[in-house]
C-alpha cells in the first residue's frame, strides 16, 4: 500500500511539475512577445540569472543543515522550531543579498535595476528555504501549490499588462515574495519561542555537514552560472536569452528524477542504498523523452517562437544531451544529502567546478553559446562519474557500519 501511495505521489508531483513547467514556459513566451527586442529580453534573462547567481553565495550551509536535521527527525515540535529558526536566519541572509545586489546594480546602470526590484528579488532566498523544508518533511504538495500559484499569477499578469522589462521583473519577484511568505507561515506554522535552544544544534550541523555542502555548491554552481556571464562578454546579450530559453525547454526532461526524489527523500533516510528501479527508471526516462524532444520538440518550438529564435531549435540535439547528463546524477546526489555525506557532496562539486572552469574557457570565447552547451555537457559527464563513485563509497561505509553494529549486539 505504501509503495502504491509513493507511485501515485510521484505521478501527481511530476504532473504538477509539468504543469508548472508549461506555465514557466508560457511566462518566458509572453516575455519574449511583450518585450519584443531580443537585446531587452537578454537583459531580462540576465537579471534573473544574476539574482540566482548572487543568492548562491548567501546561506553558508544553514539551509542544507536545516534540511538534514528535519529529514532525520520525527519530532513535530522540534521541526516547527527549526522552521522558525530557519526563517530568521534567512531574513538576515536576505539583507546581505539586497546589499550585494544594490552594489551590482550601481555598477551596471545600463540594466536600470531599481529599488523595488532589489527588494522583492530576495524572495528567491526564502523560496529556497521553503522548498528544502517541505521536501524534508515529505509535504511536496505544498511545494507544488506554491510553484503553481506563483507561475499562474505571473503568467496572467504578463498576459494582462504590456510594460517594460524591469516592471516584468518586479512582477516576477513580487509574486515569489507574496506567495512564499504566505505559504511558509500558513502551512509550516514556524515557532519562534525557543530559537536560542536550537541555534547550537543548527550551528553544529552546519559545521559537520552544511558548510561542506555550501563550499561545494558555491564552487560548482557559482561557476555553473559563469557560462551565462561569459556568453554576454564574448557575444551579444541576446544569446544569454537564447541560452536560458533553451535550458528552460529541457526542464521537463529532468523533472522526473526531481519528482521521484521529492517524494522519496524522507524514505531514503531509512535505507542504505538506492532502489535500482529508481536508477534504471531515471535513465530510461531521460533517453526516451530526450529522443522525443529532438524529433518533435523543435517543430513545436518553431511554431511558438518563430524564426527569430531558430538558432535555439537548431541546437536542440545538444540541449537534449545536456538534459541527460544533468538528470543522471540527481538520485545519487539526493542519497548523499539525506545520509549526511557533506564532504562527498563537496568533493563532487569541486570536481564539477574545476572542469567547468577549464571547459568554459576552452569553448565559450571561440564558440559562444554552443561552446557553453558543450562545456556544460563535458563537465556534467565528469560530475556524474564522480557521483557514482562517491555513492558506491558511501554505500560501502553504511554497510560496514551496519555490520559493526550487528557484531556489537
Amino acid at each position: 500500500m505504501k509503495r502504491y501511495h509513493n507511485y501515485m505521489s510521484i505521478g501527481i508531483v511530476y504532473l504538477s511539475k509539468v504543469i508548472n513547467a508549461i506555465l514557466s514556459f508560457l511566462i518566458t513566451y509572453m516575455a519574449t512577445k511583450n518585450i519584443c527586442d531580443t537585446d531587452l529580453f537578454g537583459k531580462y534573462s540576465y537579471v534573473i540569472s544574476i539574482s540566482a547567481y548572487i543568492s548562491l553565495f548567501i546561506g553558508f550551509g544553514f539551509n542544507d543543515a536545516l534540511m538534514n536535521l528535519i529529514v532525520n527527525s520525527d519530532d513535530n515540535y522540534k521541526n516547527k522550531n527549526l522552521c522558525g529558526l530557519g526563517y530568521l536566519t534567512n531574513i538576515i541572509f536576505s539583507v546581505v543579498y539586497c546589499i550585494i545586489f544594490y552594489v551590482f546594480a550601481a555598477y551596471n546602470k545600463e540594466l536600470k535595476i531599481n529599488f523595488l526590484l532589489i527588494l522583492f528579488s530576495h524572495a528567491i532566498i526564502i523560496n529556497d528555504l521553503l522548498n528544502r523544508i517541505v521536501t524534508a518533511l515529505k509535504r511536496v504538495k505544498i511545494l507544488v501549490l506554491n510553484n503553481f500559484l506563483i507561475n499562474i499569477t505571473i503568467c496572467i499578469l504578463y498576459i494582462l499588462f504590456k510594460t517594460t522589462y524591469i516592471n516584468y521583473l518586479i512582477i516576477y519577484f513580487l509574486c515569489y515574495f507574496i506567495y512564499t511568505n504566505i505559504i511558509y507561515f500558513y502551512y509550516l506554522k514556524p515557532n519562534f519561542k525557543e530559537i536560542k535552544s536550537y541555534m547550537t544544534l543548527l550551528i553544529d550541523k552546519v559545521k559537520e555537514y552544511g558548510f561542506h555542502v555550501y563550499l561545494g555548491r558555491v564552487s560548482s554552481m557559482g561557476v555553473y552560472d559563469l557560462d551565462k556571464i561569459m556568453i554576454k562578454v564574448y557575444s551579444q546579450v541576446k544569446y544569454v536569452g537564447f541560452y536560458n530559453l533553451g535550458l528552460s525547454c529541457i526542464n521537463p526532461i529532468t523533472m522526473f528524477a526531481d519528482s521521484i526524489m521529492s517524494v522519496l527523500f524522507r524514505d531514503i533516510a531509512k535505507k542504505n542504498k538506492l532502489d535500482k528501479k529508481i536508477i534504471y527508471g531515471n535513465i530510461v526516462w531521460l533517453v526516451g523523452v530526450g529522443i522525443l524532444f529532438i524529433s518533435i520538440g523543435k517543430y513545436i518550438f518553431m511554431l511558438m517562437f518563430g524564426l527569430k529564435y531558430k538558432y535555439i531549435s537548431d541546437n536542440f540535439i545538444w540541449f537534449a544531451v545536456l538534459a541527460f547528463f544533468r538528470g543522471f546524477f540527481i538520485p545519487y546526489n539526493n542519497f548523499l544529502a539525506v545520509k549526511g555525506f557533506g564532504k562527498y557532496l563537496r568533493n563532487t562539486a569541486f570536481i564539477l567546478t574545476i572542469f567547468n572552469i577549464v571547459f568554459n574557457f576552452l569553448f565559450i570565447p571561440r564558440y559562444k553559446m554552443i561552446g557553453a552547451i558543450w562545456a556544460t555537457i563535458l563537465s556534467l559527464v565528469v560530475d556524474d562519474i564522480a557521483h557514482v563513485y562517491y555513492y558506491k563509497k558511501a554505500v560501502d561505509e553504511l554497510e560496514s557500519s551496519k555490520e559493526v553494529a550487528t557484531l556489537k549486539e
